[in-house]
């Protein structure tokens, strides 16, 4: 089913400019979406959108947790789990503020790096698989992927198998060609696609110090996304933070706000960050 397999490659966010949605109220003054957050891995995130008087200030906010050993949070709102444990994250926008209870459930371990469902997606977000570069028809020079990720079976034999195993170091995962030619540290026809120490180098790092496996039949695959909110009229010059959850086909879902591909049809109307800013 190639919409589905493209859709676990690179989840494509449509969001629609048309009417408010109200976030979970927190205090009179400061909502901020969602009231609680469980994560359950140390790879997992969650992004907040917090909202004042009826306008997105997720950007404009500051954000404080009180155990960054067990989840951290940035300056954009997205927190990440470190350890099992309770939390509290501050939310702050002038004179009001919010705490918004936290939990990594203590059975909660490394989730492990898949091929299908976390390093084709970096490749897609990256544009490492697109038309105008290994994605293309005759590849880029002597490197090809499929197109937007469809064969994944395809793709994991030539970062894994080809080159004679120059792509993937299994001895030295950071002189791994896949790592070393995404941060510019070798010569890339493609130029630097991505930051030494960024989520998307570390994603591909753990899989190659995991062995780089293959993908398996019983991978879950992502069968649709959630994005928050769905629909939003905006003031000319006024923001909006998007959520994007994946659903997979075992039931669970993962906030995949940070490794989704954003575009906006009409640039003139309206633009998006890589962080899912509008």
């Amino acid at each position: 089913m190639p919409a589905i397999r493209s859709l676990a490659v690179s989840t494509v966010c449509q969001f629609v400019l048309l009417c408010c949605t109200a976030l979970a109220t927190a205090d009179d003054t400061l909502q901020v979406s969602p009231e609680r957050v469980v994560l359950n891995s140390s790879r997992d995130r969650m992004q907040l959108l917090v909202s004042s008087k009826g306008n997105d200030v997720t950007q404009q906010a500051s954000y404080q947790s009180s155990h960054p050993d067990i989840a951290s949070v940035d300056a954009r709102g997205s927190i990440t789990s470190q350890a099992a444990g309770e939390a509290k994250i501050t939310v702050t926008v002038g004179d009001a503020s919010v705490e918004v209870p936290l939990t990594v459930n203590a059975d909660s371990g490394t989730r492990q790096v898949n091929f299908r469902t976390d390093i084709q997606p970096v490749l897609s977000r990256h544009g490492c698989n697109s038309g105008g570069c290994h994605g293309k028809a005759s590849g880029q020079n002597g490197f090809k992927l499929s197109l937007f990720g469809f064969d994944t079976e395809f793709d994991y034999g030539a970062l894994v198998h080809e080159a004679r195993g120059r792509r993937i170091d299994l001895a030295a995962p950071e002189r791994s060609l896949l790592l070393t030619k995404s941060i510019g540290s070798v010569p890339h026809g493609g130029g630097k696609r991505i930051e030494t120490g960024s989520d998307a180098y570390a994603m591909m790092l753990a899989w190659i110090q995991n062995g780089a496996p293959r993908p398996t039949e019983e991978t879950p695959r992502v069968v649709s996304i959630q994005i928050e909110p769905s629909e939003r009229i905006l003031q000319s010059g006024s923001l909006q933070q998007l959520r994007v959850t994946a659903n997979y086909s075992d039931g669970t879902t993962r906030d995949v706000t940070r490794n989704t591909d954003y575009g906006s049809n009409v640039d003139v109307v309206a633009t998006v960050d890589e962080q899912g800013g509008v």
